[in-house]
């Protein structure tokens, strides 16, 4: 049934927060405030107020009253960071309620623990540029035009992840709003149920409203994104790739991720990224194989920097999408790195993506697509679990892993699910393909599934589960906020 709106609601609403923003349908500042997601495909839910509270208190007082409404099924939420993730219901809602957090903005830097405490609607643009002013850094996220929130909840990886883990890995500690409305603190001591569901967990315990991380001193670097147009040197690439993430010898002191992006049919560009921390003016030998030919000889835009100058640095298939593109999708799964299945995966997705192109039905639609081969090196996950472990259920034992991640970016909204066909044909059939390697996604699938079950073992689930009723034993985060995974049965 589609949700109406609840008057009852945002009347009690707006005589509880006098001092929150409310923006309502017909408004500049709701227009304004459904217009700022990274993607177009959430800027089409229209819900019937966006409310951005200041403070954390605001966002106890909304949680305590909405609670009684969303419980009895009269109206739902959504909950955006800075709406920077792509899933389609993740962050907005229909004619429900949207809690926007981009007013909660705030950096403070300890310097005696090495530690920065984050507002949950912070960049991380903002983010490395403070803590740059101290010589510090973090793990976060590796561009600058992403959200804290986001990528805190979940498995996405920063640079130099074999010594840093996921993002999550490093957050200590989680502010967050529980479904009583009660402002509690999740680390290490103190609800660390909590602070291990969190990381990797989604929407489904709470609103947090600030991220808690360890710091590091900042690192000057060698590296940067290298170009070729050659697609058959893509698969020498794999192969490199793989020996580099399979050798015993793999290096802590190294990034990586190779990426290959169709523009149309017969444009092909591939980049990988490389950075080393060593005190050289140029890559350490055992990487040079991940150099492609052609760049050999002075790579365009590589060199020494560090790490808030490296999250400046679009990727090609930022800097295609920079003009027109305004729809995304992203699919992810987690695959062994096998060569034969890794070269059977790209071979796929080649042969989709370009029999799309080819398709006459297809004419004139404006899509680009990317592949990428991100690293889950055994020592990464091994520092996942030394720092307190999360909720993603790899364990070192099953390292390494790729994460192999499908993109997508179009123009138009009538063209949503011929795109969205596209990308989930691709995957299917590289799942199909590598059955007896595939480990299951570990971050979000950003089309319309919606529960854990696609990526978590059954007892991940069930430890999941289990704090959820602890926290949240009413399930307001389940059923009053239907976007994103849920945990449980998925809302109709």
């Amino acid at each position: 049934m589609a949700l109406l709106p609840c008057p009852d609601a945002l009347r009690d609403l707006l005589e509880a927060l006098p001092h929150s923003c409310f923006c309502f349908p017909g408004s500049e500042a709701y227009d304004y405030e459904n217009s700022v997601y990274l993607s177009a495909v959430n800027r089409r839910y229209k819900p019937s107020c966006i409310i951005l509270p200041s403070t954390k208190e605001e966002i106890s007082t909304f949680v305590r009253v909405i609670k009684p409404y969303a419980l009895r099924g009269d109206t739902a939420f959504a909950i955006a960071g800075n709406g920077r993730q792509t899933s389609p219901d993740c962050n907005n809602i229909n004619n429900g309620i949207t809690i926007r957090l981009n007013r909660l903005r705030g950096i403070e830097i300890d310097e005696g623990t090495k530690t920065v405490r984050i507002a949950a609607g912070e960049w991380w643009g903002r983010v490395y540029d403070k803590l740059e002013e101290k010589n510090l850094e973090v793990a976060g996220g590796t561009s600058h035009k992403l959200g804290v929130a986001g990528q805190a909840l979940q498995g996405a990886a920063p640079f130099f992840y074999s010594r840093n883990g996921f993002i999550c890995d490093n957050v200590i500690n989680y502010e967050v709003v529980l479904a009583s409305g009660q402002i509690v603190n999740a680390n290490a001591e103190e609800n660390a149920d909590l602070w291990r569901a969190l990381r990797g967990g989604g929407n489904n315990f709470g609103i947090v409203t600030r991220f808690d991380m360890r710091t590091f001193e900042n690192l000057e670097i060698y590296g940067g994104f290298v170009q070729y147009t050659d697609s058959s040197e893509f698969t020498d690439q794999i192969r490199a790739f793989v020996e580099e993430l399979t050798s015993p010898n793999t290096s802590k002191e190294t990034d990586i991720m190779i990426s290959a992006h169709i523009f149309r049919e017969d444009d092909i560009r591939c980049e990988n990224r490389i950075y080393a921390d060593y005190p050289t003016e140029n890559w350490p030998s055992f990487l040079m194989p991940l150099v492609p030919y052609a760049s050999r000889l002075g790579p365009d835009g590589v060199g020494r920097t560090t790490l808030a100058t490296a999250v400046t640095e679009p990727t090609e298939f930022e800097r295609f999408c920079s003009v027109g593109i305004r729809r995304y999708a992203c699919i992810n799964s987690t695959l062994k790195p096998d060569l034969r299945t890794l070269h059977a995966a790209w071979n796929i997705f080649r042969r989709t993506v370009k029999a799309a192109y080819r398709d006459a039905r297809n004419a004139g639609i404006d899509m680009v697509f990317s592949m990428s081969l991100q690293p889950y090196t055994r020592a990464m996950l091994e520092t996942s679990a030394q720092r307190g472990g999360n909720s993603l259920g790899l364990s070192p034992d099953l390292g390494p892993l790729v994460s192999v991640r499908l993109l997508a970016g179009w123009k138009d909204k009538e063209h949503d699910g011929t795109v969205y066909a596209i990308i989930d044909r691709a995957m299917s059939m590289i799942r199909v393909q590598v059955l007896d390697n595939h480990v299951g996604p570990v971050s979000y699938i950003d089309t319309s599934y919606s529960t854990f079950e696609n990526f978590f073992t059954y007892e991940d689930l069930n430890a999941l589960q289990k704090v959820s009723r602890k926290y949240d034993p009413e399930g307001l985060f389940q059923t009053g906020v239907p976007g994103g995974f849920k945990l449980f049965t998925p809302v109709s």
